[in-house]
């Protein structure tokens, strides 16, 4: 897996990632590019960025903020994700492993309970590594 710091990322003005409940993931080929976003964080080759929808990952990730997604990047229970279910649907969420089962969480305590995915059709599709705020 080839790495890159001081990395540039692509993301399109409308390409947002719910933090709600699954919604319809839409995906853009990459010469469909609005802006490029430069990152901190070294990043593989497939790495992207996203803005953030919705209030229920608050307020630790806030509507429009930009997240950037590294899909080869290990993920473990208490990483932030982006996940698709099996209408491919996308959300993002706080991963959580209790054991064998599998739960995807919000931050903001008032969006309701963790969203159990054990037995379900769904998968991650990356783990997010870095929030951008622009001033």
């Amino acid at each position: 897996m080839r790495k890159r710091t001081a990395c540039v990322q692509m993301f399109r003005h409308d390409a947002f990632v719910p933090a709600g409940s699954f919604s319809e993931a839409v995906e853009f080929p990459p010469e469909d590019v609005d802006e490029w976003v430069e990152c901190s964080t070294p990043v593989s080759a497939e790495a992207f960025a996203l803005r953030v929808r919705g209030p229920s990952m608050e307020p630790e990730f806030r509507a429009g903020e930009i997240i950037v997604v590294d899909p080869n990047r290990q993920y473990e229970s208490g990483d932030f994700v982006i996940a698709k279910n099996g209408d491919d649907e996308a959300t993002f969420k706080r991963y959580h492993r209790d054991g064998d089962r599998h739960f995807l969480t919000p931050v903001n305590s008032d969006w309701g309970k963790p969203m159990d995915m054990t037995g379900k059709d769904w998968r991650v599709v990356g783990r997010v590594i870095e929030k951008m705020k622009k001033y």
